[in-house]
């Protein structure tokens, strides 16, 4: 008789702790909200795995580029609404190189977006991080001179109202 193949389970020792590719891990995200999304019928707004670029220019005529792996946009305007990030293995393994790369992607986004685009948030932004098999929400809250940071480059060490709280 043929030897069952081991199967890998939350029980096993084995258990697999990396996706082949990220995007296993945006596929399955976006079945998920697109299928909850879908509860809310007649809303302008729809989850995508297009690439979001933001490309945000700071003090000196600096530019940087940060690309999401997707967002939650206005169909008509693609006015984003909140963007996610999906990383092949678990958080724990990356964790500081994700938290540089998010930061990076959230500043982008504060840099060239309408602080009035979703005042039903106060300001605030959510970032969706997904990490082979789990979720986070961030939520961002930039203090009342953030922007003018980003710009200009100027801060006063120490003061919140200059820093983005996550």
């Amino acid at each position: 008789m043929a030897k069952k193949p081991k199967i890998d389970t939350p029980r096993t020792e084995t258990n697999n702790l990396a996706a082949k590719d990220e995007q296993t891990v945006t596929a399955m995200f976006i079945a998920l909200v697109r299928e909850l999304s879908a509860l809310a019928t007649q809303t302008p707004h729809t989850w995508t795995i297009e690439r979001i670029n933001f490309r945000a220019t700071f003090k000196l005529k600096q530019h940087m580029t940060a690309e999401v792996d997707g967002a939650f946009w206005d169909r008509d305007t693609r006015l984003t609404k909140s963007i996610f990030e999906a990383k092949r293995k678990q958080r724990a393994d990356i964790f500081d190189t994700v938290r540089m790369q998010e930061g990076a992607e959230l500043a982008a986004w504060y840099a060239v977006a309408d602080y009035n685009s979703l005042p039903g948030l106060n300001g605030r932004r959510i970032l969706f991080s997904l990490n082979w098999k789990e979720a986070w929400v961030t939520f961002a809250t930039p203090g009342s001179k953030y922007r003018e940071y980003l710009s200009n480059g100027s801060f006063e060490k120490g003061r919140p109202e200059y820093y983005l709280k996550l």
